[in-house]
């Protein structure tokens, strides 16, 4: 919408800039006149200016001396439109007096009231047009009378009443035509000026409206009392993955899942009979983008509430969407949090209660295999048990790595600034002798060109990207691409980011990888829970990204050390 003090400012220039026009205009009128007058009355050779008639001279001076004076009001005063109405009257008055001075009656100069009350239409408004008319009028026929009755001096010739009453008639009527017309033409002059106003306010508001929606971070969408989208912001473009243009004239449930259909289709039908309170639902969102067709379908909070119309009844309806996939992601990792907390408490007091009975069997069961025949089926039973006896205790190992200390913190060394940098490489180094890597596996590094440094134990950092090299190389037994980066996304954070090319989590599985004891292969579970547990304690947070038959990321994020 047009601001009121630029739409003031705007007024009073157009004023100004008429003002200044008919100041030059009068001028130049009057020039034309006297010349016209010099070459009209003494059209011989031995014509020269001394011999212009006094009145003319008379004419042109006063005619200056108001420019100025004009010019110096414009300058000093800012009532403009009286300045217009001023400088109209006084025409009226200066036209009165030149017809006096060139014949009343017959004088040629009668057809300036004309022209002055047609140019009151383009400079004045209706009731001004008017205004000018009847003063035209008023001097015209007050002279004439005064002429007519001898009243005062006439250059003309004398002329009974009677003979002049029809033409001051014929006159009057000339004016109050004209001065009906220019009053028209000043009407239709303002209501175009209105109308181009109106235009302008509208486009104003038009823009500030698509600015407003542009700028909100929620979707709002806008439809008929049919449930048929009118209006579609870009944030529910994001969200929905669809343009506006195609969004435009399809029924809004058409956008959420179909299972959704139903439910929203009852909460849309609310509002539209009546529903004094904005009615909120939750539903999936479809996503119309081809591009994030992997993507999990996002979650939007919908409120609808009825758009006002012209009456009291509603015109249509707006929706109001948010997107909740990140709250529901970050409640589901809270619970995840707390189930690992809770098994790794119970890890804690579980491992110390076995290892202690396991170490005296272990024990037990080396000093009789010494007694055996070494190819006896004894001896190889008592194998068999040192070997699942090594096994659990490295299970046992790995609850102690996961279990919490009485600081709330998982076991490991104290926290001091340590090089991620270096700790990749020395695990890189250590995974290139693992007995499942072999010449088919492909190891591509790219560190940054400075050292990174957190704040944490090295052996922790080790351990988290040891058990993430260890993932990737089981996911990869045929051999495969696996890429690391470390990096600063931005100027508080470092990241790992650990890329392998293997066989890919199912999507069903992505929520569960780190929880305990949960595993696709023969290891204990814990080694992807361990990591979740010591980059929760350092602050910071991992992601992962896969597809079945492509491939896994894990993106490690912690804090950088200050």
């Amino acid at each position: 919408m047009l601001n009121p003090a630029t739409h003031s400012n705007s007024i009073d220039a157009a004023l100004a800039s008429r003002v200044w026009i008919l100041t030059l205009c009068r001028l130049a009128i009057v020039i034309l006149i006297v010349l016209a007058a010099w070459w009209w009355i003494y059209s011989d050779a031995r014509m020269t200016l001394i011999t212009i008639p006094n009145g003319m001279v008379m004419l042109l001076l006063i005619t200056i001396l108001l420019t100025a004076v004009y010019q110096l009001w414009l300058r000093l005063s800012r009532k403009l439109l009286w300045q217009i109405r001023t400088q109209f009257l006084v025409d009226t008055l200066l036209i009165t007096w030149l017809v006096w001075e060139t014949g009343d009656l017959i004088s040629p100069y009668i057809t300036l009231y004309i022209f002055l009350i047609s140019v009151a239409g383009f400079f004045l408004g209706k009731r001004d047009a008017y205004i000018v008319t009847a003063a035209c009028s008023v001097c015209f026929t007050t002279l004439s009378l005064l002429s007519a009755g001898s009243f005062i001096h006439s250059l003309s010739v004398d002329m009974p009443l009677s003979r002049a009453a029809p033409i001051i008639a014929f006159n009057n009527a000339a004016f109050i035509f004209v001065g009906l017309m220019a009053a028209a033409l000043a009407e239709r002059r303002r209501i175009g000026e209105d109308l181009k106003r109106a235009e302008a306010n509208f486009a104003d508001l038009n823009v500030l409206h698509e600015r407003i929606l542009g700028s909100i971070s929620s979707g709002v969408i806008t439809t008929d009392l049919d449930f048929v989208i009118r209006a579609f912001n870009p944030a529910a473009e994001r969200m929905t993955g669809m343009s506006a243009a195609d969004a435009v004239g399809r029924r809004v449930t058409g956008i959420f899942s179909d299972t959704a259909g139903p439910m929203i289709e009852k909460c849309l039908r609310r509002v539209a009979d009546g529903e004094p309170e904005p009615v909120n639902f939750e539903a999936r969102l479809k996503s119309m983008d081809e591009s994030r067709s992997t993507d999990p379908p996002l979650t939007a909070a919908c409120s609808v509430s009825p758009l006002g119309g012209n009456s009291t009844a509603a015109a249509g309806l707006i929706i109001s969407c948010q997107d909740t996939s990140v709250f529901h992601e970050m409640e589901e990792s809270l619970r995840r949090s707390d189930r690992l907390a809770a098994v790794g408490r119970l890890s804690a007091g579980l491992a110390h209660e076995i290892r202690n009975p396991l170490g005296s069997m272990s024990s037990a069961i080396q000093f009789l295999s010494q007694t055996a025949d070494p190819k006896s089926a004894e001896a190889a039973l008592m194998g068999v048990v040192l070997r699942e006896s090594d096994r659990l205790d490295r299970i046992i190992t790995d609850f102690l790595a996961f279990a919490p200390t009485r600081s709330g913190q998982t076991n490991g060394g104290s926290a001091v600034p340590t090089d991620i940098v270096a700790a990749v490489v020395d695990c890189l180094a250590l995974l290139k002798h693992d007995p499942r890597v072999n010449a088919s596996h492909v190891f591509e590094f790219e560190p940054p060109d400075a050292p990174v440094m957190v704040h944490a134990d090295e052996a922790r950092i080790k351990q988290v990207c040891w058990n993430l090299l260890q993932n990737s190389i089981h996911a990869m037994p045929e051999g495969g691409r696996l890429y690391v980066r470390v990096l600063e996304p931005d100027a508080r954070t470092a990241r790992i980011v650990i890329e392998d090319s293997g066989t890919g989590i199912d999507a069903a599985d992505l929520g569960h990888i780190f929880e305990p004891f949960f595993t696709g292969s023969d290891g204990s579970g814990l080694g992807l829970s361990i990591v979740h547990r010591i980059v929760t304690d350092l602050g910071g947070e991992i992601d992962v990204e896969s597809e079945v038959g492509v491939g896994t990321k894990f993106s490690v994020d912690l804090p950088l050390a200050w």
